[in-house]
């Protein structure tokens, strides 16, 4: 798995101009697991939204063995690819590149708050309700006064319409 990693880190560095945070890594990846692309991530519900303690454990994994660097910036851990000789990372034989580029390119310029945000949204649609009154409620339960009825209203219109990317039966 850890290729898919340095895959979407390339990816995701390429479209953003510069390293993602770890956040911003966490979610993405979350959004290509529900997009059909199993990686092999569980994910359970955290302080920031859908969390992996195994995609962690892989980067810290790759922060060992040099493969990835992590700086630390007022209160984020920017991830960066060390190994830069493989420009053009691939995932040979993956029929799944074309969605997870997709994803990428849709949500890599997304804060990490969005993102948090929209995945939280998900998380709630697809294990708890669809009904839009319950996944306000839920998400203002898991998250608090963070996010507006508004913008949760928002991630959820977004996220139901958008069967290519994000599979939910609707």
């Amino acid at each position: 798995m850890e290729n898919y990693i340095l895959y979407v880190l390339d990816k995701i560095e390429q479209i953003n101009q510069g390293p993602p945070c770890k956040k911003k890594v966490q979610k993405i990846v979350y959004l290509i697991e529900n997009s059909g692309s199993k990686l092999g991530y569980k994910y359970g519900i955290h302080l920031y939204g859908p969390y992996s303690a195994a995609l962690d454990q892989e980067i810290t994994n790759l922060i060992w063995n040099r493969q990835i660097e992590i700086s630390y910036e007022s209160m984020s851990h920017f991830l960066k690819r060390s190994d830069k000789e493989i420009k053009e990372n691939r995932l040979p034989g993956d029929k799944n590149e074309k969605i997870i580029d997709a994803i990428i390119a849709k949500y890599a310029l997304r804060t990490p708050s969005d993102l948090e945000l929209i995945t939280t949204t998900l998380y709630v649609m697809q294990n708890v309700s669809m009904i839009e009154k319950e996944v306000i409620k839920l998400v203002k339960e898991i998250k608090g006064t963070k996010y507006t009825d508004i913008e949760i209203l928002k991630a959820y219109e977004e996220l139901k319409s958008d069967d290519y990317i994000i599979k939910i039966q609707h």
